[in-house]
């Protein structure tokens, strides 16, 4: 199938508004070679779909039930059904030229994301699902402004790009791409407001030089809580030139990264070539490791989703005790 198709070509009208593809008509959603190492997992996903419809049967038949069930109770599990509806969040990020677009693409299937038809990847941008292609702008004060086909310089209110695609990868999952942590043009106070929402974070680095100082300064900078969820993607592995270096690689990192769940080379350019084929094979689209990252992904995915439904029905039988022992 064709993939996401982002021309890379933008027209230019000069009025301070965003770079974004030059038409929203040419997204084709891609398919890996394998189903079963995409992101998206039916259990995770189908058990959160789940647990939020029950949770939400039994908040309307309390509403129906007002003379009984107290306004608190009812606006208690409206919140926690609202926060188990919520896709878990995805965020990339890593040096300035690390791979990080190129993963996100990856990862749900599309040859270019906006950013790269920015005049530069300095603004986060918001990858989520949408029936339709949509490119949103969001202000320093929180207006939120629908813009299409223009190619300029961004505002320099403008602090996040919010992108709307049509992706299957996207049903369950948000990918949160951050600028370059070195890039001196992003406000890192808004980028660490941004990451404090991110559920899993996957960390680029360039294999050529992998894991440098100034990477290991700004991770320890990272909140504890995300650190625990976090992938090392080592990107370009294509640049290394065997598999014996491939190892010394790997062990380098395992001892001096060894914090990361996990730590994977992946060649995002062979990936995507593999996806460009008529009829993509799957021994080489687990070649270029886009399979083991997808799989360590989907792992993490899978456990969080399963501690959010963990808490959510701790939480609501709480609540409920109490209720119950109020009447």
């Amino acid at each position: 199938m064709k993939g996401l198709h982002c021309d890379p070509a933008a027209e230019t009208r000069g009025n301070g508004d965003p770079a974004v593809p030059r038409s929203h008509k040419s997204f084709a959603v891609r398919k890996a070679p394998d189903a079963k190492l995409s992101t998206v997992s039916e259990p995770w996903e189908s058990a959160l779909q789940r647990i939020t419809g029950e949770l939400r049967q039994a908040r309307l038949k309390l509403q129906a039930a007002a003379g009984v069930s107290p306004a608190g109770v009812i606006q208690a599990l409206d919140g926690i059904e609202v926060r188990l509806a919520r896709p878990l969040r995805v965020a990339i990020v890593g040096e300035f030229n690390s791979g990080k677009s190129s993963l996100a693409n990856l990862l749900i299937r599309i040859e270019g994301l906006p950013t790269a038809v920015v005049s530069s990847t300095q603004i986060p941008t918001l990858l989520y699902h949408s029936a339709t292609p949509k490119v949103f702008v969001v202000h320093q004060d929180g207006r939120r402004q629908e813009v299409r086909n223009t190619g300029s310089s961004p505002e320099p209110s403008i602090t996040r790009l919010e992108v709307g695609l049509p992706s299957p990868y996207l049903r369950g999952i948000e990918i949160l791409d951050l600028p370059g942590l070195a890039d001196p043009r992003f406000d890192r106070g808004m980028g660490d407001l941004m990451l404090q929402t991110a559920d899993v974070l996957l960390w680029c680095t360039v294999s050529t030089q992998a894991w440098k100082e100034s990477e290991r300064t700004a991770w320890q900078m990272l909140p504890a809580r995300l650190r625990r969820w976090a992938l090392l993607v080592v990107t370009h592995s294509d640049l290394v030139r065997g598999a014996e270096d491939a190892d010394k690689l790997l062990r380098r990192l395992t001892i001096e990264a060894g914090e990361f769940r996990d730590i994977l080379l992946v060649s995002t350019i062979n990936a995507l070539a593999v996806l460009e084929r008529d009829d993509p094979d799957n021994a080489g689209w687990l070649a270029t490791g886009a399979g083991g990252v997808e799989g360590a992904l989907n792992q993490l995915l899978e456990s969080i989703a399963a501690r959010r439904i963990k808490v959510a029905l701790t939480i609501t039988h709480r609540i409920a005790r109490r209720a119950l022992a109020g009447l």
